[in-house]
């Protein structure tokens, strides 16, 4: 035997420290998604399963070697990290908590609302009609076409009935009244009351909060710096939000829609908890995700409501044209809800 090759008292050793290895790296990272600092941003805008990745890597080669318990200890700490953190499992799983009949019962006595959100894609009106042909009650548009082309398709999804409140960004479409809520300096979202032509009254908030900054210079300080303020800006906006949710509550339930250009569970988005809850999350079937369009690893795309709603199917849909999937709401007021 050469005197450099290994022996197997040093691979033992070795693969004791790939497992430790691995179990630190998921306790490390598990804290950084629970916690999500600010200086962290850079790392946990990412998907939870990038990370899980070079960590299973290290640990379930040596599951049939000794030390094996150190290894599926490892394994079994990832296992868990992933059903903490990743959604996807659950709510590929998950049913929907009301019939298509059953929902569209509720639509028609006015306690049924269905919400659908698209980003147009540049203004793109294509995308619009796209998203007007799944049905909607209220469409939010991000990246929204031209008040022309706007007033166009309310007329077609809508007729008479049909009423808008566009901003400088977003626009929202309703069959019914429709009360625009000026927002001074928040381009980022456009606001209104909202009682559609089944009686349902909501107040709908359309918003597309800045954009990402998509960068994997992990060793420039600076990319963690100009990640830490980008989520800064976006929850500043977040909290723009929730302080107009809070207004608005006043008359009866919230539906918060559009482009949040971050990923689920973000922690720029916690200062709309708790007036707000994340619809996916209660009510989400399938794979939820919206960008990119072909191939969706991230859910930029959110439903938002107040507690007076249920969301009893929240769902993406695939678009033929833009670079988002769209996001199909369906939401009920809960017994005793205004």
């Amino acid at each position: 035997m050469s005197a450099t090759a290994p022996t197997g008292s040093t691979r033992y050793r070795a693969r004791l420290i790939a497992a430790i290895a691995s179990a630190a790296l998921c306790l490390m990272v598990s804290t950084c998604y629970a916690v999500q600092p600010d200086p962290f941003a850079a790392f946990t805008y990412w998907p939870p399963w990038v990370w899980a990745f070079p960590g299973l890597v290290l640990v379930l080669p040596q599951l049939r070697r000794p030390p094996r318990r150190a290894a599926i200890l490892a394994a079994l700490l990832w296992v868990i990290y992933l059903g903490v953190f990743q959604e996807e499992p659950g709510s590929l799983l998950r049913r929907p908590a009301l019939s298509a009949q059953a929902f569209d019962e509720a639509r028609s006595q006015g306690k049924g609302i269905r919400v659908v959100s698209a980003n147009c894609a540049g203004g793109q009106a294509s995308v619009a009609s796209e998203a007007a042909g799944l049905g909607p009650d209220i469409l939010v548009l991000e990246e929204s076409p031209p008040a022309r082309a706007i007033a166009d398709l309310a007329s077609k999804l809508f007729g008479a009935a049909a009423r808008v409140a566009q901003g400088p960004d977003v626009a929202i479409i309703a069959r019914g009244e429709v009360e625009h809520i000026p927002r001074k300096g928040a381009w980022y979202l456009t606001a209104a009351r909202v009682r559609l032509a089944s009686g349902a009254s909501v107040s709908v908030i359309g918003a597309h909060l800045t954009p990402p900054v998509f960068e994997l210079d992990f060793l420039s300080p600076d990319h963690w710096r100009t990640q830490e303020r980008n989520r800064r800006i976006r929850r500043e906006q977040a909290q723009e939000i929730a302080q107009l949710a809070a207004e608005l509550a006043d008359s009866g339930p919230v539906i918060l829609a559009g482009d949040l250009n971050c990923p689920q569970r973000d922690a720029s988005l916690r200062p709309l908890l708790p007036l707000l809850r994340d619809a996916f999350r209660d009510g989400g079937v399938g794979w939820g995700n919206t960008v990119l369009n072909e191939s969706p690893v991230m859910r930029f795309d959110q439903v938002w409501c107040s507690s007076e709603l249920q969301a009893v199917r929240v769902k993406s849909v695939r678009s033929r044209i833009s670079d988002h999937r769209i996001v199909v709401a369906d939401l009920i007021r809960r017994e005793g809800g205004t």
